[in-house]
């Protein structure tokens, strides 16, 4: 019974298990295997602009001419009058005085514009112009068609903490 178990013990030193891979030993095989695509790759390149040669020396450039004959274009007709540049006219925006966030207990945040000393919502009027859009960053007035980014001004002093650089 000694000599069995002494018989086993040594299988189990003589016989181990091979470790794994190192990791400098899988950086060069993938080193390895990275090369042979990069290889592989650039045959391929040189195999089609081979082929792509043996098609264009297969050509006769005389015949191409003789089957597509050239033709003339015809000149573009100049013009005889400038097109006289479209007129901006003078647009008074409202002044911007401020953005105000108005953070909900549901996370949602509402902000609302100072123009002109009074406070405005979104989709509301002003005058001529239309409040399509109010953000942190401005406010987008429309009218008829046309549209203004108007940048919120800048802030010299605020209580919200996130503003800080």
């Amino acid at each position: 019974m000694i000599l069995w178990y002494n018989a086993a013990a040594m299988t189990s030193v003589f016989d181990k298990p091979l470790p794994g891979l190192s990791p400098e030993a899988r950086s060069t095989i993938a080193k390895w295997q990275r090369l042979e695509n990069d290889i592989a790759i650039r045959l391929k390149e040189i195999i089609d602009l081979q082929e792509i040669e043996k098609i264009l020396a297969g050509i006769d450039v005389k015949k191409a001419k003789e089957v597509l004959p050239a033709r003339k274009i015809a000149p573009r007709p100049k013009m005889t009058q400038k097109p006289e540049p479209v007129k901006k006219k003078d647009v008074k925006l409202p002044a911007l005085n401020g953005i105000v966030a108005v953070y909900g207990t549901d996370g949602n945040v509402l902000y609302l514009a100072v123009i002109d000393g009074k406070t405005r919502e979104e989709k509301s009027s002003i005058g001529d112009f239309f409040l399509e859009r109010i953000d942190a960053k401005g406010i987008l007035l429309a009218q008829d068609k046309e549209s203004w980014f108007v940048p919120a001004p800048t802030v010299e002093f605020s209580v919200d903490t996130s503003m800080e650089e």
